[in-house]
């Protein structure tokens, strides 16, 4: 038994650490109880095919639904080269992330070479929360 409590007690701790890290989301920022991430992936652009896409997290850890607004700028060598932005609502306690939800960006402008050069910089900007007064609970 006491074997048993060895083994489980490091896998509870890893289970239960940072949803960031289980997910593969990296933490951008944290604001007004509402923590911002992020993480590469691959999503079909307008014309169908596989595209890098910039998944965003968004995990509303208030009691109430908030709504979000933010921008994301792309930056290489420095100088600013493409903009986005997201804006959505979010119930209590839930968490919208990536394809599933709709909250990615595809860079018409850069190649997976240049996403993956240190010439290149994403920043989350003008992030925005604010109570909402409803928003859908299912999804």
């Amino acid at each position: 038994m006491r074997f048993i409590l060895l083994i489980l007690a490091p896998a509870a701790f890893i289970l239960l650490s940072s949803k960031s890290c289980k997910t593969g989301y990296e933490t951008y920022q944290k604001t007004e109880g509402v923590t911002f991430g992020y993480k590469w992936g691959e999503a079909k652009n307008e014309a169908g095919e596989k595209a890098p896409a910039l998944m965003l997290l968004v995990d509303n850890e208030n009691t109430c639904p908030i709504t979000y607004r933010m921008s994301v700028d792309f930056y290489y060598e420095g100088i600013l080269r493409e903009s986005g932005s997201l804006a959505n609502c979010v119930p209590p306690g839930k968490v919208r992330k990536g394809k599933l939800n709709g909250v990615y960006l595809i860079s018409e402008e850069f190649t997976s070479e240049q996403l993956n050069s240190g010439d290149f910089k994403l920043e989350l900007n003008d992030i925005e929360v604010a109570p909402a007064e409803g928003c859908d609970q299912e999804s």
